[in-house]
């Protein structure tokens, strides 16, 4: 499972490939691959530094899957993410 989210999401992030500069792309929930789709994400969102795949919305941030171009890319600091395995990691509100 961890590895099909994985690659799903390097197929997300190859089909729209962003700079820091560009900001995020929202994808829409009726067009995610099947594995991410069986997550029952409420947003999925491609940005420079990887995929955010949130399962429960939050103030801040919400509870969800994090798939990084690099580990160190990370948006949070990295006590906020317990790592999945496959490049795949999950994150609280932090």
């Amino acid at each position: 499972m961890l590895r099909a989210i994985e690659s799903e999401t390097q197929s997300l992030m190859t089909d729209r490939p962003l700079s820091p500069s560009d900001g995020w792309v929202d994808i829409p929930i009726r067009r995610l691959p099947p594995k991410i789709a069986s997550l029952n994400p409420k947003a999925v969102t491609v940005h420079h530094w990887g995929v955010d795949i949130i399962v429960k919305r939050g103030l801040d941030g919400g509870y969800g899957y994090a798939v990084p171009k690099r580990q160190q890319n990370l948006p949070m600091p990295q006590e906020c993410y317990s790592n999945l395995g496959q490049g795949v990691f999950w994150h609280g509100p932090c």
